[in-house]
């Protein structure tokens, strides 16, 4: 189950589906919700959200299969039709938004003639009409879309002959690049991918080994070579949809493990993933993929609803107030970096201020007892599983004991 978390006009929109009711919304400040609205009822469950300054757009399809376009500016609601539905019927279009700049760059996967066939769209008054990237292997996900440092974009997918890669999308010139293998001495499907800086990019994928599947880390380098894949987690379920996560010098990544949320991180600079975590749960409790979009950028995190309030596992919550940022500024290719300097305020004798040591080592002593908590999270664990194991074994033995007496 997918939920998107919206910033918005100084608060958050809680978007989800509602049994019997379609696609509903909530809205909170401080993050506590109230209670919420019905949006649209016709609507299906595949569907996502993103903002871009005070305008949100919803893409979402309606139970005849047409795609609709749901976008709130100035307090109302207004409704689109993007594409008719000639079988009339739904099925999973895998929707992405992916913001830049004021466009919206829409992604989703159409079936025809047994084959699935990946669109893209652009959204915000640039009248493109859809375009097939290209056709792909229908697996989970069904793609992925990454911003790159600038205006590109690169969309990873397996094609249809089962190879997994991706093509990047030229902003100036609207179009796609050929398909680029991902490090094709892999053999297995990325499923999470994480930009940094220049052309670094982390990944993740499973790997199978003997019919058993296996979560692997590695990167392509600034250089365009690929590390050797590290082994993050043995057996890990085929379905599970591993997501990255930084949390200071952190990099996490957790995924759904069944009805647990599992987590593993590495520290910057190192090479060894710690042994994965399964944090504990309350009854009734069922943990729930957010999508997170807060001025222009976008996050994924497991976590679940409690007392009116989101709480995630992994991540910075949403207590924070809600401060009115503007998004990325994108430059064009020869923008000189002394001219984005005074256009962004800065002045040449400015001194940058030292961190504080202070701040610093309480920073240290908070990431130690966070450490410790998981450590005893996962001890607390592991005894209740032992204390269920000897209580199924005396219930057993005390049934064997009665049935000798009767006898």
């Amino acid at each position: 189950m997918q939920e998107y978390l919206v910033a918005c006009q100084n608060k958050w929109w809680h978007f989800f589906m509602k049994p019997f009711y379609g696609l509903c919304y909530k809205t909170g400040e401080g993050g506590r919700f109230a209670g919420f609205e019905v949006l649209l009822a016709e609507a299906c469950e595949d569907f996502c959200a993103v903002a871009i300054g005070d305008r949100i757009q919803l893409v979402c399809q309606d139970k005849a299969g047409r795609i609709i376009s749901l976008t709130m500016e100035e307090g109302s609601w207004q409704k689109t039709v993007l594409l008719e539905s000639k079988s009339q019927a739904p099925y999973p279009k895998h929707f992405s938004l992916v913001p830049i700049g004021r466009f919206l760059n829409l992604f989703y996967v159409i079936t025809y003639q047994e084959k699935h066939m990946l669109v893209h769209q652009i959204l915000g008054g640039s009248g493109q009409t859809p375009t097939v990237v290209d056709r792909l292997t229908l697996r989970s996900p069904a793609f992925l879309v990454a911003r790159n440092s600038g205006t590109d974009l690169s969309v990873f997918y397996e094609n249809e002959s089962g190879v997994s890669g991706f093509r990047i999308f030229r902003w100036s010139k609207k179009d796609f690049g050929g398909f680029v293998p991902v490090n094709p001495a892999l053999g297995g499907l990325v499923c999470g991918v994480l930009p940094e800086t220049g052309d670094r990019m982390h990944y993740c994928a499973l790997q199978s080994v003997q019919s058993v599947c296996n979560l692997v880390y590695f990167e392509k380098t600034e250089d365009g070579g690929f590390t050797e894949p590290v082994t993050v987690n043995l057996d890990c379920p085929g379905e599970a949809i591993p997501v990255f996560c930084r949390d200071g010098e952190k990099l996490y990544l957790s995924w759904c493990e069944n009805g647990c949320v599992m987590s593993s991180y590495i520290t910057d600079g190192g090479t060894k993933w710690t042994k994965p975590v399964r944090y504990m749960k309350g009854s009734g409790v069922e943990p729930v993929l957010y999508t997170v979009c807060r001025a222009g950028e976008i996050r994924q995190a497991y976590g679940f609803e409690k007392d009116r309030e989101i709480v995630f596992y992994i991540g910075e919550g949403l207590s924070e107030p809600i401060e009115k940022k503007q998004p990325k500024i994108f430059r064009p290719a020869g923008y000189e970096a002394e001219e984005f300097a005074k256009s962004m305020g800065a002045d040449k004798g400015k001194v940058v201020p030292e961190k504080d040591p202070v701040t610093e080592q309480l920073k240290a002593e908070f990431s130690q007892l966070k450490e410790q908590v998981f450590s005893l999270r996962r001890q607390l664990s592991e005894m209740t599983e032992r204390v269920e194991r000897l209580e199924k074994k005396e219930k057993s033995n005390g049934g064997v004991a009665a049935q000798v007496s009767v006898n």
